[in-house]
C-alpha cells in the first residue's frame, strides 16, 4: 500500500514571514499559520477555540508568488506535506521540527465589506431571470453549432461530389 504525505491548510499568518534562501540560493520564506476551531464545550454548551500553530516552508517560485503580497494576519492556503527536520542545539539538544513544505499556495482576499442582504423573494426572482438569461444564451449557442455542423456537412457532401 502506498503511503500518502498530503497537507491541505487554510488559516491566518500568526507573524511576519521569514524570508531566506535555500541552499542552492533560491528564494524561501517560512510562515506561521494558526488553524481555529471553533465547537460547543458539551458540558458547559459555551463556545470553546481552538487554535493549532503550523509552520509553512514556500521555496522558489512559490516564495516568488507571494514576495509582495503576503504578510501578519492574511488568510492562506497552502497545499503540500509534511517533512520533519532534525538538528542539535547549542546545548547538544536534539531538536526536531515538523513543517509543511507547500506545493501551491493562495494569499486570500481580505474581508474588508459586507454582503448585503436581500429579501428571499427578490433573491428567488433574480435567479429565475439569471437561469433564464443563461438557458436563452446556452439555446442560441447550441442553434449557432448546429447551423456549423450543417454548413460543414453541405460543404463536405458537395467537396465529394465533383462534377465532370
Amino acid at each position: 500500500m502506498a503511503a500518502i504525505n498530503k497537507v491541505t491548510l487554510q488559516g491566518k499568518l500568526g507573524k511576519e514571514p521569514r524570508w531566506g534562501a535555500t541552499p542552492a540560493g533560491a528564494l524561501a520564506v517560512r510562515l506561521v499559520v494558526a488553524t481555529t476551531v471553533i465547537e460547543e464545550d458539551k458540558a458547559s454548551g459555551k463556545e470553546v477555540r481552538s487554535t493549532e500553530w503550523h509552520r509553512a516552508v514556500l521555496e522558489g517560485r512559490l516564495a516568488e508568488q507571494v514576495r509582495n503580497g503576503v504578510s501578519k494576519g492574511d488568510e492562506v492556503y497552502i497545499e503540500g506535506s509534511l517533512k520533519t527536520r532534525r538538528w542539535t542545539d547549542r546545548h547538544g539538544i536534539v531538536r526536531y521540527c515538523t513543517e509543511i513544505f507547500a506545493d501551491a499556495v493562495q494569499v486570500l482576499p481580505k474581508k474588508s465589506a459586507q454582503c448585503a442582504t436581500i429579501p428571499h423573494d427578490e433573491l428567488v426572482e433574480w435567479v429565475a431571470s439569471y437561469d433564464a438569461a443563461t438557458a436563452r444564451e446556452v439555446a442560441v449557442e447550441a442553434a449557432k453549432a448546429a447551423v456549423r455542423r450543417r454548413h460543414a456537412a453541405s460543404k463536405e457532401l458537395s467537396a465529394s461530389h465533383t462534377y465532370h
